[in-house]
């Protein structure tokens, strides 16, 4: 914008911040914090053109959440059919599909390309994995299906007239998420599929007025899916608890580190923080889509 934000008024703030914080309760409040502070500064500085406007600024956390976030598996396959190709269609972006719902049954993003054809299994709907059971969507189950059948993809091209039809074999492999070439990170998934969501986003954003204001990633869409089933619980008559979900993100953090506290009241106080976080997001999800 040409401003430096210390020199903008209350209102323009406000739409600046609801577009740059995330919708994670603990990141937001750091962040805005660190933005306070700054506005502090500058007025205590006398910076020219200082206003108190990024002191009073509180921005609606609904408005980013809403952009990060999906409220069901329909929803997310809305999403998926404004970015990729069609299913139907039996491009490799079917492996892209495949990948993002992974992370809305809550998998780990570098365990998806660990995933077998056999560990899919469509009788009990689930994706048998590290002995735990990830749950298949109805909506997701063509995706599914195809990436398990299928020996090559049909590649498209510009240039190709409409009713060509030219196909490249996937690689030999048992792998769920194999494409036509080696590629055994799952950082080529991730790195390609949002490459691929930034540019068709801008391309159908004039066409799906539904989703082209998502900005979505892998983690915004495993936070998502964690929410969905929660208040699915809640329906049965089950209180949300985030607890497991605290303890495990603990234990991957100190295992990561290579150290864990000895000291079990201190764990159990991060423990309810971070509980604590998860439940205001989630509070504010079930806001922004009236659940």
């Amino acid at each position: 914008m040409g401003r430096d934000l210390c020199t903008m008024d209350e209102a323009t703030v406000k739409l600046i911040l609801e577009q740059v914080l995330g919708g994670r309760a603990g990141n937001a409040k750091a962040r805005l914090h660190i933005i306070h502070s700054y506005g502090k500064w500058c007025l205590e500085n006398q910076v020219p053109g200082a206003s108190d406007g990024i002191l009073t600024a509180e921005p609606d956390p609904l408005v980013k959440f809403k952009n990060q976030t999906v409220a069901n598996p329909q929803h997310l396959q809305m999403y998926l059919d404004s970015v990729f190709d069609k299913e139907s269609d039996e491009t490799q972006d079917l492996t892209f599909s495949c990948f993002f719902w992974h992370g809305y049954a809550g998998m780990d993003e570098k365990d998806t390309f660990c995933v077998k054809t056999s560990d899919v299994d469509f009788e009990l709907m689930v994706v048998k994995f590290n002995c735990a059971e990830y749950p298949i969507y109805r909506e997701a189950v063509q995706a599914f299906a195809k990436c398990v059948r299928l020996d090559s993809f049909r590649y498209n091209h510009p240039n190709f007239k409409a009713d060509t039809k030219v196909y490249r074999e996937r690689e030999k492999t048992d792998a769920l998420l194999r494409g036509t070439r080696s590629r055994t990170e799952t950082s080529f998934l991730r790195d390609v599929s949002r490459k691929t969501c930034s540019k068709k986003n801008k391309l159908f954003a004039s066409q799906d007025e539904g989703t082209a204001h998502l900005s979505l990633n892998y983690q915004r869409i495993q936070l998502s899916g964690l929410f969905y089933r929660i208040s699915e619980a809640e329906r049965l008559g089950r209180p949300a608890d985030f607890d497991a979900v605290a303890k495990r993100i603990i234990a991957e953090r100190d295992a990561k580190s290579g150290k864990t506290s000895d000291d079990e009241t201190i764990r159990r106080i991060r423990q309810r923080a971070i509980a604590n976080d998860y439940s205001v997001d989630y509070n504010r999800w079930k806001e922004a889509y009236k659940i």
